[in-house]
């Protein structure tokens, strides 16, 4: 691109206007921008996006397998959301009807869109709430085996690691999977240094039949890039033929894959080797420092019983004592340029990354004065613990797309919901689609909303809008 091209295309850009008689140049210029950071599949020198043939992505999709002990990776050109969607097209294009699944309510959208784009007929599995702890329990083999002995299901998916970042063993839970001949599908977004780096936990990708894993999440690659990982020959066909339907996109930016491929490089030098090792120390180093601030008590695996780990990375904080919600520390936070990943009315939630190593003294600094300088105080009122899980009305699928009306959320009491609602706690959805709002939810969910809390899946204010029924449903069976 020449000076005056790059000249010709600000100004135009700028005023919104161009003139015919720079076109042609600004055309070049136009063309060279995006020549330097796309390519189409007409470059020959490229191979298939998802790494399915021998040239560059191949190559990349070969490491990946590597690094996670899967048998077969397809490579990603977004985040692990169209991934979802597509594996639980692949679970219905492999049995040719629909799935019958149990699921965790703490499953991405992106899953539960998914079940029901598949017509899936999910059953929940109940994550145990600590109330002490303000924690949901990660699924364990021994209560995954309960709940698949009282139905027959032809998969599990299961998020591991949690967002808050503990797991169970997922080899055990695969063996769970095989004695009663289940697939096991792991929602592993938050799990993408689990594999690549030592002192973490082994990747569910290794013993799952398939997982999907958000590299961005964890600053592998640029925004958007993830990847699907197969132990599972039907699986993988299944998802190949649902991809094919456009669940990947036909308009990929191919420089992704080289920021993929680029990061993880990196991560296996000898610089990222070293951070690699240092990382986990440093933010067993920050947990306990930020343990020393009055008011801040680290949650750590021990805390959850035997058989629970940790991926390193999350690092989370009970801030009940400090007498300031978690989203009050979080907005303080934010005054000062610094991001914490969660907040809750009683915890506070950071992603510890490379850049955390050196600088993590800064961040205890800024809690520190963030607490000895708060006036005004919260005080904390006793919340009731989580209601039980709503009985179930209609299938989730057929909720979702009967019609709807929006109703006032004590006038909703007794319909059928037709959309998921979340909240911390315990940070599951408290409705789906498909079942009766119970008083006690309704309660609950506005409770939460008076004390500040945030509900997930809910535009606005559930105490202002409302929530989505299906229309004329007053709890009736079908």
């Amino acid at each position: 691109m020449t000076r005056l091209a790059a000249i010709q295309l600000e100004q135009a850009l700028k005023s919104g206007n161009i003139d015919a008689a720079d076109w042609p140049e600004t055309a070049r210029a136009l063309a060279g921008i995006f020549a330097s950071l796309d390519y189409s599949m007409s470059n020959g020198k490229l191979d298939d996006i998802q790494g399915r043939g021998d040239g560059a992505f191949g190559r990349t999709a070969r490491g990946v397998e590597k690094i996670y002990g899967a048998s077969t990776a397809r490579l990603m050109p977004h985040g692990s959301s169209l991934t979802n969607l597509a594996l639980a097209q692949a679970l219905r294009l492999t049995l040719g009807r629909p799935p019958r699944v149990l699921a965790e309510r703490t499953l991405h959208l992106s899953s539960l869109g998914g079940l029901i784009l598949s017509e899936a007929d999910v059953n929940w599995i109940d994550r145990e709430y600590l109330p002490h702890l303000g924690v949901q329990m990660p699924v364990t083999p021994q209560q995954l085996n309960e709940a698949l002995e009282k139905g027959e299901y032809d998969a599990a998916w299961l998020t591991v690691p949690t967002y808050t970042g503990f797991l169970a063993d997922c080899a055990a839970i695969a063996e769970v999977c095989r004695r009663h001949n289940v697939k096991f599908l792991a929602d592993s977004a938050w799990g993408a240094l689990q594999g690549l780096l030592p002192d973490y936990p082994p990747s569910p990708a290794g013993v799952a039949d398939a997982a999907a894993v958000s590299l961005h999440k964890s600053g592998i690659g640029l925004s958007g890039a993830s990847v699907a990982l197969f132990n599972d020959e039907e699986l993988l066909r299944g998802y190949d033929e649902a991809t094919v339907l456009g669940l990947v996109s036909t308009s990929p930016p191919y420089y992704a894959g080289l920021a993929m491929e680029k990061t993880l490089e990196w991560w296996y030098s000898e610089q990222g080797r070293l951070t690699g090792n240092r990382l986990p120390k440093a933010a067993k180093a920050f947990a306990t420092a930020v343990e020393s601030i009055p008011g801040f008590s680290y949650i750590d695996p021990e805390s959850l019983g035997a058989g629970i780990e940790q991926n390193p990375s999350h690092v989370l904080f009970r801030t009940v004592q400090t007498g300031l919600t978690g989203y009050q520390i979080q907005s303080a936070l934010a005054d000062r340029e610094i991001d914490a990943e969660m907040a809750t009315l009683d915890s506070l939630l950071f992603l510890f990354g490379p850049n955390h190593v050196a600088t993590w003294p800064r961040l205890v600094t800024a809690l520190q004065e963030i607490v000895a300088r708060a006036e005004k105080r919260f005080v904390k009122r006793e919340l009731p613990s989580p209601p039980q899980r709503p009985p179930k009305v209609m299938d989730l699928h057929k909720a979702f797309y009967a019609p709807h009306r929006q109703l006032p959320a004590t006038d909703a009491i007794g319909k059928v919901s037709a959309q998921f609602i979340a909240a911390y706690p315990p940070g599951s959805a408290l409705l789906v689609p498909g079942e009766e709002i119970t008083a006690d939810v309704i309660d609950y969910l506005l409770r939460l909303e008076s004390e500040g809390s945030r509900l997930k899946g809910v535009i606005g204010k559930l105490a202002e809008n409302g929530l989505r029924t299906v229309a004329n449903s007053n709890n009736q069976k079908g």
